[in-house]
């Protein structure tokens, strides 16, 4: 890189602009390899993991740098930020030779960690053109970002399978949470947990609290997503115990799995927070069937895929069964 009469500052900037670009394309891009049947999987990771080490390793020598004064020169700093530049289009390089056949769930994934780095790094270019002093707290504490996410690619899932039970681990916390919150609504007659009512608010707190008849809605809500939770984690087993990633087919099927999975919690969270008083009815219904037209297609392609067999029908008919009972009770509540 060359300075062309650039200051410190404005060689960092370009670095950064530059980084922009980067990250751009890896999310909006994808690998243009070609899966001509020679991809070795574990060449490519321990590959990665070196590439990463290396942004690490420049990362640390611009930190060191910049850390205590005097503050390098343009022509220093910009063969500092040139070696990070090319660390950081090797590790793109790298990870573009990981073909979308592989599963485009783990493509997603390692896509996530790539650009989970290069933002640090960019984070931490920032912070190191911004500061007014050498060694700024704020410098050293991206650096530590960037050390941990360089770190953690060892722990990012190596194969569509692991790629897709990550998926469906994080859906079922999400939607545990979900629950919890609900529950908790139950006991404070459907208001917000933490809601804080001032002596201005207690002449509406009739308002704020379910009538007898949402609390009858609210019993086959809490009954869909207890069931949209027993799906998630009856799926997760079943991918766990069955799920391969061998053939073309199995890494579809997984990825339709987990295109399905990522529509749960954010339709669980929309439902369950509808619910709060004064509860709006034809709302709680609209999102149910949204809800349970997630869950229905995730139990239907569960049922088609390679991950379950014909024992299997028993528990997912169940569930078919509970999300449609549910569903009705929302949809058609009996007065009394």
């Amino acid at each position: 890189m060359s300075t062309s009469g650039k200051s410190v500052k404005e060689v960092l900037q370009a670095f950064i602009e530059n980084l922009d670009l980067v990250i751009d394309q890896l999310r909006k891009g994808e690998s243009t390899r070609a899966d001509t049947g020679d991809f070795q999987v574990d060449k490519y990771w321990t590959h990665l993991g070196a590439v990463v080490k290396a942004v690490s390793h420049e990362c640390t020598k611009l930190c060191i740098t910049f850390s205590t004064p005097p503050l390098p020169a343009p022509e220093e700093c910009s063969g500092l930020v040139s070696g990070l530049e090319r660390a950081t289009l090797a590790l793109v390089s790298a990870f573009y030779s990981l073909p979308t056949s592989q599963g485009l769930t783990l493509w997603k994934s390692s896509v996530d960690a790539v650009c989970d780095i290069i933002e640090g790094v960019q984070e931490l270019v920032r912070r190191i053109a911004q500061a007014e002093t050498a060694g700024s707290t704020d410098q050293l504490q991206s650096t530590g970002k960037v050390w941990e996410s360089c770190n953690g690619i060892k722990d990012i899932p190596k194969d569509n399978k692991a790629a897709v039970i990550a998926v469906v681990t994080g859906a079922s916390n999400l939607v545990k949470d979900a629950l919890e919150e609900l529950e908790a609504a139950v006991e404070n007659e459907g208001r917000l947990d933490d809601l804080d009512l001032g002596d201005d608010d207690s002449d509406d707190l009739e308002e704020e609290t379910w009538s007898e008849a949402d609390k009858r809605t609210i019993a086959p809500c809490i009954g869909l997503v207890k069931a949209v939770k027993a799906c998630l984690k009856k799926t997760s087993v079943a991918v766990r115990s069955n799920g391969e990633c061998v053939t073309v087919a199995q890494i579809t099927e997984l990825d339709k799995l987990a295109d399905v999975m990522r529509l749960t919690s954010p339709a669980v969270d929309d439902f369950v927070s509808g619910l709060y008083a004064p509860l709006d009815l034809e709302m709680a219904k609209d999102n149910a069937r949204k809800l349970a037209d997630i869950v229905l297609e995730l139990l239907e392609l569960s049922k088609t895929s390679h991950v379950t067999f014909d024992e299997d029908v028993q528990w997912i008919t169940f569930l078919k069964n509970a999300v449609q009972h549910n569903l009705e009770k929302i949809q058609n509540p009996v007065n009394s």
